[in-house]
């Protein structure tokens, strides 16, 4: 194939590509960048990251011209860093020039960078603002973002009710975050007129529909407790399976405590074992605790009171009360330590008695503490 026809139908591919899903460019501009692939070096057209950079080139040209559709195109390459290098302050640069022509992704983006802080010195008002703008036109995302701004009093007064709307208007155009969010409105009686347990579980229902890792597991704990439905743990277990399987850390304890009590399946420490471990490796305080024990019991491993006080003291570090009194009773007994250590005891008991704990409060009475 001769050069002119290997870049010509390479550049139809892409162009077609471009005005499919970009729709930016003018003929006039169209005819220039033709003008200029039809001149490069031979073989540096099969150089992927030759041809990124490129198009990375006439997009920015496209872009200081003004044109809205290739700034937002520019912004969001430096957003996501796809094929250069993310540069969140460049991103913010192009980004807001598309938005303040009116393009409502980019209205969308500019408010995240604003909210986030990202690229631009972090602006709640100003955050607010772009995410309306966006949320007014449709922009899902937008409005599921907007009504965290207005449930947590960012940028605006806090107003759950208009939270609520908002999320509504998501959640009714498939956003699964925000079906979860009005199931969480409607349990819990927010920016609604009464708590209405069946609604709650009917948004809950359709988040999991779209895989919702935190809808599934909360629907397990639905059933495991009979919250809006009877209670009914071979129900509780499978959805806690769904949201485990998408290895999210609270769903992950919940199926090992299922294994350990036997509820809706038969108990398994071993099996409880291995899921405490993955959930205790993403940090959740309950599962380092909880693996802390069967360390300690020999449940479902073999005992090493060493990797006991491993885990209790990863939970009792995060601030877990029921961790730091595990702990206090290592230090006091010599489990996992060279020698017993009052003072440590005392130590983490206090901090465990500070937050409630009896069993703590118990512990330093004994030791004529409290």
């Amino acid at each position: 194939m001769s050069k002119l026809k290997m870049v010509s139908s390479f550049f139809m591919i892409v162009s077609l590509s471009i005005f499919f899903h970009l729709n930016i460019f003018a003929d006039e501009f169209m005819s220039e960048l033709m003008s200029e692939f039809i001149t490069e070096k031979e073989g540096e057209c099969n150089k992927s990251s030759d041809i990124e950079k490129r198009f990375k080139n006439y997009y920015e040209k496209a872009a200081d011209k003004g044109n809205v559709n290739a700034q937002y195109y520019i912004g969001k390459l430096y957003y996501k860093g796809k094929g250069i290098e993310k540069d969140y302050k460049k991103a913010f640069e192009y980004l807001k020039k598309a938005a303040e022509q009116g393009h409502v992704d980019a209205q969308y983006y500019v408010g995240k960078l604003y909210y986030d802080g990202k690229g631009i010195e972090k602006d709640y008002k100003k955050a607010f603002e772009y995410l309306k703008k966006a949320a007014d036109k449709g922009h899902i995302d937008a409005q599921y973002n907007l009504g965290f701004c207005y449930a947590e009093g960012k940028g605006i007064e806090e107003d759950f009710k208009k939270a609520f709307e908002y999320w509504k208007k998501a959640a009714d155009s498939g956003n699964a975050d925000a079906q979860y969010n009005i199931g969480c409105c409607y349990i819990g009686g927010l920016g609604v007129e009464k708590a209405d347990q069946n609604k709650a579980i009917d948004y809950w229902n359709e988040a999991v529909s779209e895989g919702h890792a935190v809808a599934q597991n909360t629907l397990g704990k639905c059933f495991a407790e009979g919250v809006g439905c009877e209670r009914n743990f071979n129900n509780a277990f499978n959805f806690f399976m769904m949201a485990a399987n998408h290895d999210y850390a609270d769903a992950q304890y919940n199926l090992a405590v299922c294994y350990i009590e036997g509820l809706g399946i038969e108990k398994n420490y071993k099996v409880a074992f291995e899921y405490l471990k993955k959930a205790a490796d993403q940090g959740h305080t309950m599962a380092q605790n909880a693996l802390g024990k069967c360390f300690l019991k020999g449940e479902g491993v073999e005992a090493d009171f060493g990797k006991a006080f491993e885990y209790f003291k990863r939970a009792a570090d995060q601030g877990y009360a029921y961790a730091q009194y595990n702990l206090g009773v290592c230090y006091i007994e010599g489990f996992g330590v060279e020698k017993a250590d009052q003072r440590k005891a005392i130590e983490y008991w206090e901090k465990a008695a500070n937050q409630g704990l009896d069993a703590a409060k118990e512990a330093l009475k004994n030791q004529g503490i409290r």
